[in-house]
């Protein structure tokens, strides 16, 4: 009789756990997830890192990029630059976190962006600084990037390989809705959405039909490394005679340099010397729209560790250059830097961060060094090629929306430069 109640018992086991699922597959997670209007869809707005359970934040972000995982963005929320402020989409499949979107909220200010560094002489310069100081004073509005204004890259969202096309597209789609009703009954109104960065195969559907304005600006300096240099000595045996000597060059004006890594000690005791320098290259820049945490270098050293470098360049015990390179799995992500340019010409101090840089990759046996924008022709002397990205702008209002896609690349035109090549062909 025992044994038969036992038995009738077990065979329900089966229902139960059937009747479970069901129940898990219907039932959101979380009180405040967001139905999608495909059924079994759901989004979730958190405004930092820390609000997002680590169990779905490890289903939710990629394990190859760095910039989408936790104890990145944390550092970022840590050291926030000034003006802007992280905030984060969960999206979930069947109950099951399945990808991410990592947005940054920016008070666009262009005329605070433009900086009034050119040297005018032509009466076109005048004239070409007159019509960009005069279009920065009317643009101005909240943005909501998605991306990071910080990296040059596809670092706004990823998801995972069960997720469909369609349904990636009404997770964006959707999801900044559902970030832009959050922020308004937070107290900010989102006038315009902005999204960064893709490279000319990966450019998004969704952002090519919905409304979205592409645009370019300066490309991505992009350095892909053979997979048979396994040492730096390979990379300068690649090089033609030319620039094989061009290298030599500047190592020997180098040579009294100390070059030293810092480790977090040492960040800390430098930090205003770091501000200081990197500050008179961001100052230099005709437009800049970030303007770091003085504890930014700090922060990521804290967070990120041997994936992170600063190496500074000392001359008679005086900081007078650094540089940053974060190691993102297979790739090397050249960051921030400053140096002293009483002393750039002397020591030929930016050719030799960047021969540093590669040295660094190489180390990292990295697949590619990510050296962004900015100096183009001079990355193209070790190696880099222009990759063009390509980014997209919608603003709220339709008259608008027309005509500022147009307006910012005049604030920041394209420069005209020569592509270098340095290895023997």
């Amino acid at each position: 009789m025992l044994l038969r109640e036992l038995k009738n018992s077990l065979n329900f086991i089966p229902e139960i756990m059937c009747r479970m699922q069901k129940m898990l597959v219907t039932m959101p997670l979380q009180k405040n997830q967001i139905s999608n209007s495909i059924k079994g869809l759901y989004t979730q707005f958190f405004y930092k890192v820390s609000e997002i359970p680590d169990s779905i934040f490890a289903d939710a972000a990629p394990a190859n990029n760095l910039f989408l995982q936790k104890n990145y963005r944390q550092a970022l929320e840590i050291a926030a630059p000034a003006g802007i402020q992280a905030c984060y989409l969960v999206f979930f499949k069947q109950n099951q976190a399945v990808g991410i979107a990592a947005m940054q909220i920016k008070d666009f200010n262009a005329q605070e962006s433009l900086r009034k560094t050119q040297i005018v002489g032509t009466w076109c310069e005048k004239l070409s600084n007159f019509v960009k100081q005069s279009l920065a004073k009317h643009v101005r509005f909240n943005t909501l990037v998605l991306g990071n204004l910080l990296l040059c890259g596809e670092h706004g969202y990823w998801f995972q390989p069960t997720v469909t096309d369609g349904e990636r597209n009404i997770f964006i789609k959707e999801g900044l809705e559902i970030a832009k009703e959050y922020l308004l009954k937070a107290g900010t109104y989102i006038s315009a959405v902005f999204v960064k960065d893709f490279f000319e195969t990966n450019r998004p559907v969704l952002f090519e039909t919905d409304g979205y304005n592409p645009f370019q600006v300066e490309p991505n300096l992009v350095f892909d490394l053979p997979e048979n240099w396994l040492k730096y000595d390979d990379y300068l045996n690649a090089l033609s005679s030319k620039y094989r000597v061009r290298a030599k060059r500047a190592f020997k004006k180098a040579e009294s340099l100390d070059r030293k890594v810092f480790n977090e000690e040492r960040i800390q005791a430098y930090l205003p010397r770091l501000n200081e320098l990197y500050q008179n290259i961001a100052d230099a820049a005709d437009f800049n729209m970030v303007s770091l945490h003085p504890e930014h270098q700090l922060a990521q050293k804290r967070t990120l560790g041997e994936n992170f470098q600063l190496i500074g360049y000392f001359v008679d015990n005086q900081l007078i250059a650094f540089f940053t390179t974060v190691k993102n799995y297979d790739e090397t992500e050249a960051c921030f830097l400053g140096y002293d340019k009483n002393f750039n010409h002397e020591y030929q101090i930016y050719l030799n961060i960047l021969f540093d840089i590669v040295r660094i990759g190489i180390e990292n046996r990295s697949k590619r060094i990510i050296f962004a924008r900015t100096a183009s022709e001079i990355k193209t002397t070790v190696g880099a090629q222009a990759r063009e990205m390509y980014l997209y702008l919608k603003h709220q209002n339709p008259l608008v929306n027309k005509i500022l896609p147009k307006t910012l690349p005049m604030l920041s035109p394209r420069l005209v430069w020569e592509a270098r090549h340095p290895f023997k062909e």
